[in-house]
């Protein structure tokens, strides 16, 4: 029996100093990349200052040795879930010892904080891994007698029942007595504790089989023989609830960073003794901070972004300035064109180009018949002037000098009849216009009393005209200053106009179409 006692006294020993030396990796955070945060819990003994660690990364094939870290420490609590996985004893005393035990460590917990309860014999009697500190401590204090002690099924059944959590999570496993039934292998226990990385802290008797199931899954192991296990228990609570120390260092695959490739990145860290792997995936956002974390890339890309939005508004400048000035330009031209009599004029007949054909048709029925009666202007032509082979031309009432000019009767012969004439101011004020010619007669000059006017100096008040003469259109120079010039040649007697003949009036030329 002695001998018996003194193995179990030497594996607890060896198990609290295993334990004394182990250092818990919780988490890898690279939220602030390129700064990586490894989160440990250090043993008390020996805080981390005093270790050695190494770090390696891998990514790609690559590996690179961290040379600079740094340890951030903080006081500050932070919110946990604490599982407690209580044995229903079936006698009195232990399970009022075990509902105490499980009481006290639920009131050192906060409102932030949340617990898990399990309560087992043979069997799992209740699992509930969200409740609140009062739903909890009502939970413990109801807690009745069971029957055996399946610590190994109870916990495989916790295990596969557990899914991952914001929150560290805490396992405290209270076992006040024996094992009394044959259980599940413990391998498969240690094999799911490790898979979930959940540690397992047991308060129970000095077996080996607990012993084991502590230092397997790198948790601790406290005797319930022993007076100070309590306190124990209540310092690891505590110092869980703290926030773990932090090793921050920056990752030498940082400028390298490229959001197309892989980016996972593995980790190897050795802490004292203690060998740990790790790994974290790069996202794209992570991978954009990363990059305005660079101060040099910052200032960068925002010179970029000004230069865009400096093009950008020079671009809406210049289009704003062209619609302002196509406006402008608008607005003078239809100025213009109020104050513009020749173009009023072409407005008009372009109007009433319809009625203007039905006067032509009128006007040639009318023509007809008074040049029978020989009431209107027309050409006359004699058998006594077949001699000089001239025609001339009368109105009564009026006498102009240009009716004097002889026409040759071949003129009217050779010339070509149109149903209607148009001019076209090709060079002189507002170029481009249309002039229609319908009225049998018309006068072109610088004066308004002429049916085309042309603002311009050098041409007479009368300086030209066009009459119409059975469809032939027959062009006359009234005598006027500066004379006409037809198709580059000037005018001496009167001539029939072709379709495209060019009449230069002063500064001014005007293009004959016939229709």
């Amino acid at each position: 029996m002695k001998f018996k006692s003194l193995i179990l006294s030497i594996l607890f020993f060896s198990a609290m100093l295993i334990a004394d030396s182990k250092v818990q990796l919780e988490k890898v955070d690279a939220n602030k990349y390129p700064l990586v945060h490894i989160y440990l819990q250090e043993n008390k003994a020996k805080p981390l200052q005093s270790e050695n660690i190494h770090i390696t990364e891998t990514r790609e094939g690559y590996t690179r040795q961290i040379h600079t870290i740094s340890i951030l420490k903080s006081n500050q609590l932070r919110p946990i879930r604490l599982i407690l996985s209580i044995q229903a004893s079936n006698e009195t005393d232990r399970l009022q010892y075990s509902k105490q035990l499980a009481t006290s460590f639920v009131q050192s917990l906060s409102t932030d904080d949340r617990i898990g309860i399990h309560i087992y014999g043979r069997d799992t009697y209740f699992l509930n891994l969200n409740m609140e500190k009062a739903e909890a401590l009502e939970k413990i204090e109801g807690i009745s007698q069971g029957a055996g002690n399946r610590t190994n099924y109870a916990l495989n059944f916790l295990f596969s029942q557990m899914r991952e959590d914001e929150l560290p999570n805490l396992l405290f496993v209270i076992s006040t007595d024996k094992e009394t039934e044959v259980d599940d292998p413990i391998a498969n226990v240690i094999k799911k504790s490790r898979a979930l990385k959940f540690p397992i802290h047991m308060l129970a008797l000095s077996e080996k089989k607990y012993l084991s199931l502590a230092d397997y899954s790198e948790g601790e192991f406290y005797p319930i023989e022993k007076n100070t296990s309590i306190a124990s228990m209540q310092s690891q609570l505590y110092s869980f609830r703290k926030t773990p120390p932090i090793i921050e260092y920056k990752s030498p695959f940082a400028e390298n960073s490229k959001p197309l490739r892989s980016n996972s990145v593995q980790i190897s860290l050795k802490v004292g003794e203690n060998d740990f792997k790790a790994n974290y995936d790069l996202t794209l956002l992570t991978f954009i901070k990363s990059k305005f974390s660079n101060i040099e890339f910052f200032y960068s890309f925002m010179l970029v972004i000004l230069l865009i939005c400096i093009l950008l508004l020079y671009a809406v400048n210049r289009r704003n300035k062209a619609r302002a000035y196509a406006e402008e330009m608008r607005l003078r031209e239809e100025e213009l064109l109020k104050n513009d009599l020749y173009y009023h004029e072409n407005i008009s007949t372009d109007t009433t180009a319809n009625p203007t054909f039905k006067k032509y048709a009128s006007y040639e029925e009318e023509e007809e018949d008074t040049l029978s009666d020989n009431t209107e202007d027309l050409y006359s032509y004699t058998a006594d002037d077949t001699s000089s082979s001239m025609a001339t031309m009368s109105r009564p009432g009026v006498a102009h000098q240009e009716d004097s000019y002889d026409i040759s009767p071949d003129v009217l012969e050779k010339a070509e009849s149109y149903e209607r004439g148009i001019l076209i101011l090709k060079e002189g004020p507002n170029p481009g216009r249309q002039f229609t010619i319908n009225k049998p007669e018309i006068t072109i000059g610088s004066t308004a009393s002429n049916d085309l006017v042309l603002w311009d100096s050098s041409l007479s008040p009368m300086h030209a005209k066009i009459k119409r003469v059975k469809n032939v259109f027959i062009l006359f120079d009234t005598v006027s200053n500066t004379g006409v010039f037809l198709n580059g040649k000037k005018l001496l007697r009167p001539k029939a106009l072709f379709d495209f003949d060019e009449i230069r009036i002063g500064n001014s030329l005007l293009l004959f179409r016939g229709k």
